[in-house]
């Protein structure tokens, strides 16, 4: 199981998609501005350039990590995470 983070890029899109969205409106005119907006988490999702691995606990074996390219988040941080 990893933990990843959303890249500082995409938790600004998806903070811009939640201040401007309420819900799709396709059934208007689709495809509609909420559902293809960078910061719907449906899309981002599925986009694997929207998240980056985190280290969210002590380092047990360091031979295992050696070169790992997770990032240290600080506790105080809001980003959103996603376990895959």
């Amino acid at each position: 199981m990893t933990e990843r983070i959303l890249t500082q890029q995409a938790d600004d899109d998806r903070a811009d998609w939640e201040s401007k969205y309420e819900g799709c409106s396709c059934h208007i005119s689709p495809p509609c501005g909420s559902c293809v907006h960078p910061g719907n988490p449906a899309n981002q999702d599925e986009d694997d350039s929207c998240w980056e691995p985190v280290d969210t606990g002590p380092v047990n074996c360091k031979a295992h990590h050696e070169g790992s390219e997770t990032l240290k988040l600080p506790a105080s941080s809001n980003r959103k995470f996603k376990t895959t």
